[in-house]
């Protein structure tokens, strides 16, 4: 019964849209239906493209060259190059045009440095659809670059160093053997970093170009609900389409993997040692490095002024709700897993990885999904208790996250095994009581990362949290998407970015001593 209500809360936006989306009340849907929807459909596919091509070119190569080779800086570089991944990508976005603007940090320094002329002849405009696909890809390369560094360091291991004993070369061995091997994880990598463009909504609302998101904002906005969900809707018809592909072409790059055999590092020539280094080491300084230095220029700048007891509170309403919520997250996560396994035999698993399909559906179609049903529910009980309020942003938290903490947790579980549950079953232990007094105590470390997951996932969501936060309720997300709106105050958002970004980095933390294991 509490496997079926969970999984019914986290399919409850789905639901909605696809019975709103019948509605004949939709002010402006013939609008948007005959002059925009076409520009929101080939704007979100071609950003799909567009970074997914970008992004596997930063990832595989530097994946394959750490995996594989000796060269300076090589240990930096693997931690190193997952760190952009803690920047959020409409942080990237406002940070980068601060930079290349016509009063930006460029302009000014060539003003300064080679005079009025120089700086006019090296002007160029930041915001194009290219500059946009190079920043999104800079915040999302490490998702396919950490599934292809562990595929490289261990599942292929056995096979390349076959290959190296007949004598193959560096490129025979990364087209016909790293590549396909990997293919898999890159496929899954690539997967998220789709899921994620599809989600994304401030780097495009920056940038002024149109995708799905933009266009349920801008209808919802406008108070025209219905063809909010018209447009979620197709946004979900194309993840499902995306997600349709990359799981069949997942199925067909499955190859059976051997023992896994530590991989024995090759030096390198000293002018292939040099290329590899400026490779990863340009990567490095402009998705991580150069956007990090700016902010925290900025930050000191506009300390005094920004810093403020509002900014305290604002620092404050983050913490708690993304503490709090990350931990009833993990714990109706720990729940759903265990009462899954523990009804395995009919089906129970498989019902239970229903309640991650959340992470797979944008953030936009979840808030709009469950503005209908929370208002149905508020107006019967004539009470506020879930549009517009914490517990509601909670909710919404639940259904995009819980897949974070699921996943965590599932594979502390796998490991464990089986036999925990076959002596409670023998000793005739209520399940209530195995799992808090025999799984809990056990999964603690599992728990506690799947918590600080889920806590920084929260602090760094936008979209759910400008839709369906309480009235005049702030967090650092919104805080700092707030000051960026105008290229004017996109300085005083740095002090509530740099807290964002350096807690982004622990669960990169984390994620390298996976990869490192």
């Amino acid at each position: 019964m509490v496997l079926l209500i969970i999984v019914g809360i986290i399919l409850l936006p789905l639901f909605a849209i696809l019975i709103r989306a019948f509605d004949s009340d939709a002010s402006t849907w013939k609008l948007i239906s005959e002059f925009y929807l076409s520009k929101y459909i080939w704007n979100s596919i071609g950003l799909v493209i567009g970074v997914s091509g970008m992004t596997i070119l930063m990832a595989v190569i530097p994946a394959w060259l750490i995996a594989n080779y000796k060269f300076f800086g090589r240990k930096f570089f693997r931690l190193a190059l997952l760190l952009p991944i803690a920047f959020p990508t409409y942080i990237m976005a406002y940070t980068y045009t601060g930079i290349f603007d016509s009063t930006g940090t460029i302009q000014q320094l060539a003003n300064t440095l080679l005079g009025n002329d120089f700086a006019n002849a090296i002007y160029f405009d930041f915001m194009t659809p290219f500059w946009l696909v190079l920043v999104l890809s800079f915040c999302l390369y490490p998702y396919i670059y950490a599934a292809c560094l562990i595929s490289f360091s261990n599942d292929s291991a056995q096979h390349l160093e076959a290959s190296k004993m007949l004598g193959a070369n560096s490129i025979s061995r990364f087209f016909k053997i790293g590549l396909p091997m990997a293919r898999p994880a890159l496929l899954a990598g690539l997967f998220l970093v789709i899921m994620e463009v599809l989600n994304e909504y401030g780097a495009v609302q920056y940038f002024n170009f149109k995708t799905f998101t933009s266009g349920i904002f801008t209808a919802w906005e406008n108070g025209d609900l219905t063809s909010a969900v018209r447009i979620a809707a197709v946004l979900f018809a194309t993840a499902i389409f995306f997600l349709f592909i990359t799981h069949i072409l997942i199925r067909k790059s499955k190859i059976e993997k051997a023992s896994k055999i530590p991989i024995v590092h090759e030096q390198l020539k000293k002018h292939h040692h040099v290329l590899a280094f400026l490779f990863c080491g340009l990567l490095f300084l402009f998705a991580f490095l150069i956007p990090f230095i700016q902010l925290l220029f900025w930050a000191v700048s506009t300390y005094s002024e920004v810093v403020t007891f509002d900014f305290y509170v604002v620092a404050w309403n983050t913490f708690t709700i993304s503490i709090l919520a990350a931990i009833v997250i993990t714990l109706i996560s720990f729940i759903l897993l265990f009462a899954g396994n523990q009804i395995r035999n009919i089906g129970g698993k498989q019902l239970a990885s229903l309640g991650i399909l959340g992470y797979s559906i944008p953030g936009a179609i979840i808030a709009v999904g469950i503005i209908m049903p929370f208002a149905f529910i508020d107006t019967s009980l004539q009470s506020n208790w879930l549009l517009g309020s914490i517990f509601g942003l909670s909710i919404a938290y639940l259904i995009r996250f819980m897949a974070v903490s699921y996943n965590a947790l599932d594979g502390a579980v796998q490991k464990q095994g089986s036999r925990l549950d076959e002596a409670a079953l023998n000793m005739k232990t209520k399940p209530l009581i195995a799992m808090f007094k025999i799984h809990f105590p056990i999964l603690k470390p599992a728990l506690f990362i799947a918590v600080i997951l889920v806590f920084v996932d929260i602090m760094k969501e936008l979209p759910m949290t400008l839709i369906l936060r309480p009235m005049n309720y702030d967090t650092l997300a919104t805080e700092a998407y707030r000051y960026a709106e105008t290229n004017e105050s996109a300085m005083q958002s740095a002090p509530a970015s740099i807290i964002l970004i350096l807690l982004g980095t622990i669960p990169v933390i984390f994620l390298h001593k996976l990869i490192k294991n």
